[in-house]
């Protein structure tokens, strides 16, 4: 039994770790897209707070996607150096605190997608005020 909670305990930390792969995939090609419009001249300039506040929250959301991968990656050696059978409360602790990082950060990321979504959409169908409220990305 111990064994398998071990196991299981790797397998959920590796889905992680490909699940903050695949989102900052998404928000680096979404960072792009941005500096592509800028770049194109596609976005109003009284639209650049909005800019602003993408660019940064994306470079947030990076910092704390690397920073969480880094925690999730100490924790994996930390079970993997731990005799069968002997895993501790506290190894399970930061196990569950690993797990409410990775939903709080992923849900962070998608409302962000979101707004960000949004705003394009705004952008590219000629709105004239596109801004959007941020909640508190």
């Amino acid at each position: 039994m111990v064994i398998s909670v071990n196991h299981s305990i790797g397998q959920d930390c590796q889905h992680w770790i490909d699940a903050l792969r695949a989102e900052r995939g998404l928000l680096t090609g979404h960072r792009s897209h941005l500096q592509e419009l800028v770049e194109k001249g596609s976005i109003p300039h009284t639209e650049l707070p909005a800019v602003d506040h993408f660019d940064n929250q994306f470079e947030i959301q990076l910092s704390n996607v690397n920073h969480l991968k880094h925690a999730i990656k100490d924790h994996i050696h930390s079970v993997n150096t731990t005799p069968a059978g002997q895993l501790s409360a506290p190894h399970l602790i930061v196990y569950e605190s690993l797990s409410d990082q990775f939903l709080a950060l992923s849900a962070a990321i998608e409302r962000l997608m979101q707004e960000f979504t949004d705003f394009c959409e705004a952008i590219q169908s000629g709105k004239q005020n596109p801004s959007i409220s941020f909640q508190g990305s």
